[in-house]
């Protein structure tokens, strides 16, 4: 959820904005605002710059069988065995 949410102070230490019935503390976001947008997620709060869509989870697509043989191919390397016999 983000919410346009009022500034109630904004100095060099802390910005500190009302969320609802909530005061909410961050760090100083070094501008000059009256408002900010103010996302909140499973319990956490950030500042967001504008005010973003939810977007829909998009599942993934199959894979297809390139990307299945791709996958499998694997690096060989040649060892070469050397025969060199030093003799006194």
């Amino acid at each position: 959820m983000i919410k346009e949410c009022p500034v109630i102070i904004n100095n060099d230490a802390v910005t500190v904005v009302k969320f609802g019935d909530t005061d909410i503390q961050f760090p100083s976001i070094a501008k000059d605002i009256k408002k900010v947008n103010v996302k909140y997620d499973n319990g956490k709060y950030s500042i967001v710059d504008h005010a973003e869509e939810e977007k829909p989870v998009i599942a993934k697509h199959k894979e297809t069988e390139t990307a299945k043989v791709n996958s499998k191919r694997t690096k060989k390397t040649i060892e070469k065995k050397h025969d060199d016999v030093v003799e006194k």
